[in-house]
């Protein structure tokens, strides 16, 4: 679930503004094709082995929607990268300073 949030969030730096609804759909259908095919691995797994397998098959894939929202964490489209130069920056005395401080 939360990875497909993650992926959902995407939409607008894959597709852009136009093909957002495009893109948005094709995520979604991958969503559902991810949580469905690791589904016939879990069965197989908690009915040949046990239980405490479970959260073992999990650990690899939150690491990568870890990984992959830690890699994004501060992605901008852009359009929004030129709104932040040309007009917040003007509006915010300083900004640049502000900025090479954080870091």
């Amino acid at each position: 679930m939360s990875l497909g949030i993650v992926f959902l969030c995407l939409c607008g730096l894959v597709g852009g503004r136009k093909a957002a609804a495009t893109c948005s759909g094709i995520v979604d259908g991958f969503v559902y094709l991810g949580s469905g095919v690791p589904s016939i691995g879990v069965g197989y797994l908690v009915t040949h082995y046990s239980w405490q397998w479970w959260p073992i098959f999990l650990m690899p894939f939150a690491l990568i929607g870890g990984l992959v929202a830690w890699r994004i964490w501060h992605e901008l489209p852009a359009a929004t990268r030129r709104y932040i130069d040309d007009v917040e920056r003007k509006l915010v005395p300083g900004w640049r300073v502000l900025e090479t401080a954080d870091r």
